[in-house]
């Protein structure tokens, strides 16, 4: 139940999980003696089996059929789901006509119940993609503000902003995720040339030297030198 994001891997993790409770289980060997038995072996023998052995509880099946029904019932829709995201990128961009058709079919992995939050980043995407940009951005916030250090709805929405002429609200994200990642020189990068876009030269040209304590030969500080030291 803890970071399942592949369903095929999480029951991969259950079926050898259960091989390997299965296997801890020790087998109990049955010891066979052709030895004649004297008068203190039947006294040990009989001792053995006055001892009451645990007997096989009648629960364990109904147990296991009750677990089998619920990890169904949480595989199928999350099966679903994701196959529903997979065709929702194969369709062909719409017209101004079909936009809201369009939008209910790519929505359509999030009918499942359970939903999945690269789903959402997805279809918020799509949506975008397809003119309805601030729908998707506000489907990409809800993602933010229940998972705040989501990397994925984070890089997407500020990169919508920063496409749609919106830098400046750009900004605050590029900080969320340096603060997150504060040695990516990439996400320096972006905060730097968001920050000259929307005028703030010195903040800019802060951003070299946090490039340069770590990653002072990468493309990406020759690249900060050229474009935010002007």
């Amino acid at each position: 139940f803890i970071s399942i994001d592949n369903v095929g891997i999480a029951i991969w993790g259950w079926i050898l999980g259960g091989v390997v409770v299965g296997l801890s289980i020790p087998e109990v060997p049955v010891e066979v003696s052709s030895a004649p038995v004297y008068a203190a072996d039947r006294m040990k023998k009989k001792q053995l089996n006055n001892v009451k052995r645990p007997k096989e509880n009648a629960l364990q099946p109904l147990v296991s059929g009750v677990a089998v029904t619920v990890m169904i019932a949480l595989v199928i829709p999350l099966f679903l789901a994701d196959s529903a995201a997979l065709r929702s990128r194969a369709y062909a961009k719409p017209t101004s006509s079909q936009v809201g058709t369009y939008v209910n079919a790519v929505k359509q992995p999030l009918a499942y119940g359970l939903i999945d939050p690269h789903n959402k980043i997805l279809v918020a995407t799509v949506i975008a993609e397809a003119g309805r940009v601030e729908q998707g951005a506000t489907m990409l916030k809800e993602v933010i503000a229940d998972d705040p250090r989501s990397f994925e709805a984070l890089t997407t929405l500020s990169s919508i902003y920063e496409q749609t002429n919106k830098v400046a609200d750009a900004i605050p994200l590029r900080r969320k995720m340096v603060a997150l990642d504060p040695f990516n020189q990439k996400i320096l990068l972006k905060l730097g040339e968001d920050l000259k876009a929307t005028g703030d030269k010195a903040g800019a040209k802060a951003v070299i030297p946090l490039i340069d304590a770590f990653a002072a030969s990468t493309p990406e500080a020759a690249s900060a030198h050229k474009e935010l030291g002007a």
